[in-house]
């Protein structure tokens, strides 16, 4: 099936590594602007097979002097994603970095089975409050 147009975005795909308590991960390096939130979007495809059971996504913020700090960390259902609602998007603050250059992590892990475990991570991206 085609998806809409309307639900289709610039995204990265992630599948988990077979052994058991993997990440696969997205790095980059980045500045946090003052005033600023991390905006993105995730998505778990689903076919409704046999033995899918969910996929795990998180994200992770590390600083110059190597402490990590997690930023999201959210189980998605088999369910929660359809045709209608593709997509959740998520704003989470970045107070505790504003300024500083930083790695930031996008991770999926599977729930237990690796069975259809496509994560996508659509258009990350700092946005700035001005008020």
């Amino acid at each position: 099936m085609v998806e809409p147009s309307r639900f289709r975005r610039f995204a990265s795909f992630l599948h988990p590594p077979a052994s058991e308590e993997a990440w696969a991960s997205l790095v980059y390096p980045a500045t946090v602007p003052q005033n600023s939130a991390l905006q993105f979007g995730i998505r778990r495809e689903s076919d409704s097979l046999a033995g899918e059971d969910g996929l795990i996504f998180r994200v992770r913020a590390t600083d110059a002097s190597g402490n990590t700090l997690t930023l999201f960390n959210r189980f998605v259902d088999v369910n929660e994603h359809s045709n209608d609602n593709p997509w959740t998007d998520i704003s989470t603050p970045m107070k505790d970095f504003w300024g500083q250059e930083i790695e930031l992590r996008f991770e999926t892990a599977a729930k237990y089975s690796l069975i259809h475990d496509h994560g996508y991570w659509a258009n990350p991206r700092f946005t700035i409050d001005l008020s």
